[in-house]
């Protein structure tokens, strides 16, 4: 019957060993605080763009434009297309 050899780690192989440990977790770290940080610079930049929708009848007929500005959660609705112009060009002032 084999009997598998141990052997003691040396005060050298252990201090070798905490700073390959140490190395690998530093760039660990390193990689997901960056990662963090992008997705966070991320949704700082995006800016919630409004929708606008055509509204129409059962017939078929144009009813006006459904807007809504997910900043203010405010939809609105506006019977024209200079209206729609006028509500965009306030909202990006």
């Amino acid at each position: 019957m084999n009997t598998p050899e141990y052997r003691y780690l040396t005060d050298e192989d252990l201090a070798l060993l905490q700073a390959r440990i140490s190395r690998q977790s530093s760039i660990s770290l390193r990689r997901s605080l960056s990662s963090l940080w992008q997705a966070f610079l991320n949704w700082a930049a995006a800016r919630p763009e409004p929708r606008i929708t055509e509204k129409f009848d059962r017939q078929g007929l144009r009813m006006g434009w459904q807007v809504f500005d997910p900043e203010t959660g405010r939809t609105a609705f506006l019977g024209s297309e200079l209206e729609v112009r006028q509500w965009l060009e306030e909202r990006y002032r």
